[in-house]
């Protein structure tokens, strides 16, 4: 989101802030954002003031399609890999979210809808900060964790990700009843240890 003008936006591999447009999408109806990583070297990205999400394909490309929005505006429908119709749903991917602005950088690994790939974000400026980091081994712990909870086992979507109760609610894979068992909300604990 380009915070001056409030358009739906792209950053393009040299750190342009471009409207999305209809015109983006190709002949297969998808917008081709993808900045590919280095293989083994850091990919440098200058990013400008705006909100927004980083996603991440290991195994693919995301596929975006821009669409009309509520206002008329073309606006960008999301990758939403948990949903099995979502043409993302087979491809090993996750985000992260900020807002850089010139009083600073906000951002987090979110797992709100999803947990897919571990993520952690390092800020190096006044201050040098690390957020989300996950222990080694951590994220196939949490995936057997979350298979072996019968009450959480529909959550699991085969080695790609977990996904949030609320998906899972809607996709029927997530007892609608759950949290009204035995009068009290249940939880699911997975420990983790310190790298």
């Amino acid at each position: 989101m380009n915070l001056d003008s409030g358009e739906q936006s792209r950053v393009t591999p040299d750190g342009q802030l471009v409207p999305v447009s209809p015109s983006d999408n190709g002949s297969d109806g998808f917008a081709d954002y993808a900045i590919p990583l280095q293989g083994s070297g850091d990919t440098t990205l200058n990013l400008p003031s705006m909100s927004g999400r980083v996603y991440f394909a290991l195994d693919g490309k995301l596929k975006f399609k821009v669409v009309a929005g509520g206002d008329g505006k073309p606006a960008l429908r999301y990758p939403a890999g948990w949903g099995d119709t979502d043409p993302n749903h087979s491809i090993l991917h996750d985000t992260v979210e900020f807002t850089f602005k010139s009083d600073g950088m906000y951002c987090n690994t979110t797992m709100v809808d999803m947990f897919s790939v571990p993520l952690s974000i390092r800020l190096q400026g006044a201050q040098d900060q690390t957020t989300g980091t996950i222990a080694v081994g951590g994220r196939e712990r949490i995936l057997s964790g979350v298979k072996e909870n019968a009450d959480f086992a529909g959550l699991r979507q085969d080695d790609l990700r977990v996904i949030a109760p609320s998906h899972g609610l809607d996709l029927g894979t997530f007892s609608n009843t759950y949290y009204d068992q035995d009068g009290a909300p249940k939880s699911i604990t997975v420990t983790l240890t310190p790298w």
